[in-house]
């Protein structure tokens, strides 16, 4: 995602600071950090009749598995751990195809930022991908 984003917004400006990009990376790995924080506070359980019981007892030959390991969900950090695996993935993949769909519409119409030269050879770029993507 935060390549999507520094591509389209390098395209736009031309002139983009490191002191940006820094900032981009260093809110992009809040989450994953907070994420790995979080883990190390949840409990767990690799009793049998504990993990038994999560699974309410549907799990066939629970005791020969060598690696079971069970935790409650009511927990904040597991629910935090969640929340981040699955619900956050819609905005992120949100901010992803808007990037990519800006920065296809600048390619498809380049406009006055590029010469002739360059114009030319982005709209080949376009188009050869545009054939991969959608074979005719």
């Amino acid at each position: 995602m935060l390549s999507m984003v520094f591509r389209a917004i390098s395209l736009k400006t031309f002139r983009f600071p490191t002191s940006g990009a820094f900032a981009m990376c260093f809110l992009a790995y809040l989450i994953p950090l907070s994420m790995i924080v979080c883990v190390r506070d949840i409990e767990i359980t690799s009793d049998f009749t504990t993990n038994s019981n999560y699974t309410l007892w549907q799990l066939e030959n629970l005791d020969k598995y060598n690696t079971v390991v069970g935790t409650h969900v009511s927990q904040l950090s597991a629910l935090w751990v969640a929340c981040c695996v699955s619900v956050l993935f819609i905005p992120i993949y949100s901010v992803m195809f808007y990037c990519r769909y800006r920065i296809l519409r600048m390619l498809e119409h380049p406009g006055y930022l590029f010469n002739a030269t360059t114009t030319l050879q982005i709209r080949r770029l376009v188009k050869v991908t545009a054939e991969k993507k959608f074979p005719k």
